[in-house]
């Protein structure tokens, strides 16, 4: 699995090279990703730019970077095939790391929009848990 990495505009960007991502390609990537120095000051972006395919095995690979990440400045990935998003999205990745379109989109600093929105899913994954008593006892009835 071949990684490239580089530093530019204060961030640590590492270049995935493959068309897919899957049971075969996943220990090499987890692998090739704990002999790069990940831990650091600048924030991180994989760039998933190249990837058209990524199985189960691809995304334990990706929770292990978000592992390894954690704590650390924030986790970007970079890919815009339609594939990978809904994977992303249907995985609950992309609630947990940005997702951009491209190169020049990750390395622009964060839109107040953007900062919200963060600020909404963290509130919403705090208030979710209380949700289902609040269903169960609405505040004004009384039980028995």
């Amino acid at each position: 699995m071949k990684l490239t990495a580089e530093g530019r505009e204060g961030h640590q960007i590492i270049m995935l090279h493959a068309d897919k991502l899957d049971a075969a390609g996943a220990v090499a990537f987890r692998q090739s990703l704990d002999q790069l120095d990940l831990i650091g000051e600048q924030p991180l972006i994989l760039d998933l730019s190249h990837l058209r395919f990524m199985d189960s095995s691809g995304v334990w690979a990706l929770t292990h970077l978000c592992k390894v990440a954690k704590g650390q400045p924030p986790l970007k990935l970079i890919s815009d095939h339609r594939v990978i998003l809904h994977l992303l999205s249907a995985t609950g990745i992309d609630r947990f790391v940005d997702v951009h379109p491209s190169l020049s989109a990750a390395l622009e600093p964060p839109s107040a929009d953007r900062r919200a929105s963060v600020l909404s899913i963290i509130l919403r994954s705090l208030v979710r848990p209380f949700r289902k008593v609040w269903d169960r006892n609405p505040a004004g009835s009384q039980t028995a």
